[in-house]
């Protein structure tokens, strides 16, 4: 049960084309995957930088709090269970798992009084 990698860092902008041309006119990166205006990717080495508009966001997240800037990090776990149960053994709050951001993916959401404030999914592909 260990973490594999940063999957995603998902980040909410309300101009989305505005801050991918951001990344891609300041830092050199390509976007990919993109619908226009609503969600944008962007690859930078084993990480996927995804930004959303608010309402997409809270559509992909439901229960989370979606105004710009970073909505959450995502790590990879190989055991998603196994990670859950010792993490509620050690006293920290996780909900889920259940059904992930992505079709193939199951998540559970860290709280954040427990990650020094940054909003933690993890997330296993099935």
């Amino acid at each position: 049960m260990s973490v594999r990698r940063l999957w995603q860092v998902l980040i909410v902008a309300q101009d989305v084309d505005a801050a991918l041309a951001t990344y891609e006119t300041n830092l050199g990166l390509r976007s990919m995957g993109c619908a226009q205006g609503e969600e944008g990717h962007i690859r930078v080495g084993e990480t996927t930088l995804v930004v959303l508009r608010p309402d997409v966001a809270a559509r992909r997240l439901p229960g989370t709090e979606a105004s710009e800037g970073i909505l959450a990090l995502c790590l990879e776990v190989d055991d998603l269970d196994s990670l859950v149960e010792r993490l509620r053994e050690s006293g920290v709050q996780v909900s889920g798992p259940g059904p992930g951001p992505e079709e193939g993916t199951r998540a559970a959401t860290v709280a954040p009084e427990h990650t020094g404030g940054a909003p933690l999914l993890l997330i296993q592909r099935v």
